[in-house]
């Protein structure tokens, strides 16, 4: 009867956790785009121990840009 009570806490937590971040989403914008522009961003790791990897990813996305404009 226990494990009962026990499995049905857990399926009640589980679907309050999954509703309540359903209504967390944020409204969508049109931030950072205009007729003429579109401001592109990355959140890429410039320093410390694995800086290799976002710097060269940083600078691929600044070469791809380049070579579409």
């Amino acid at each position: 009867m226990r494990l009962d009570h026990c499995r049905a806490a857990l399926i009640g937590a589980a679907i309050a956790l999954t509703a309540g971040s359903a209504g967390a989403q944020t409204k969508l914008t049109n931030q950072g785009i205009t007729d003429t522009e579109i401001a592109l961003g990355t959140h890429q790791d410039l320093s410390g121990p694995i800086k290799g990897w976002g710097v060269a990813v940083a600078n691929g996305m600044k070469m791809a840009v380049d070579e579409i404009n």
